[in-house]
C-alpha cells in the first residue's frame, strides 16, 4: 500500500502551495527564491517538483517542499518542462494510440478508448 499523498500544486507569484488532493489541506507552503516572474508549469516526477518561472527551472523535494536546486536558462521567457521516458508519457501514448484504432474502426468501440 502507498503511502504517499496525493499532492496538488498551485502557485501564486513565487509562493507553491502543496495541497492533499482529496481534502485540500495544506501540506507545505514556500516562497520561490529570487524576485520576479509568475510560474509556468510543475512538473512532478518521482520525489522531485519541477518549477518552470521566468527562465528558470526551480527543483523542490516533492514532499516537504525544500529547495534543491535552480538553473538559470536566459535572460527572460517562458519555461515549459517534459522528462522523456515517463510513465505518464507512455500512458498518454497508449490512450492516443486506442484512440486512433477505434476512429479507424480497427480497435474496440470509442467508449472503451476514452476509458483508462
Amino acid at each position: 500500500m502507498n503511502d504517499t499523498p496525493e499532492l496538488l500544486y498551485a502557485g501564486v507569484g513565487r509562493t507553491i502551495v502543496a495541497m492533499d488532493r482529496v481534502s485540500g489541506r495544506c501540506i507545505w507552503s514556500v516562497k520561490l527564491p529570487f524576485l520576479g516572474g509568475h510560474i509556468s508549469m510543475f512538473l512532478p516526477h518521482d520525489s522531485r517538483l519541477y518549477i518552470g518561472r521566468r527562465s528558470s527551472v526551480y527543483c523542490l523535494d516533492r514532499l516537504t517542499g525544500r529547495f534543491l536546486w535552480r538553473q538559470k536558462l536566459g535572460r527572460s521567457g517562458l519555461v515549459l518542462l517534459s522528462i522523456s521516458g515517463t510513465d505518464q508519457q507512455q500512458i498518454a501514448s497508449a490512450h492516443a494510440a486506442r484512440a486512433s484504432a477505434a476512429h479507424s474502426g480497427d480497435g474496440a468501440s470509442g467508449s472503451s478508448a476514452a476509458a483508462g
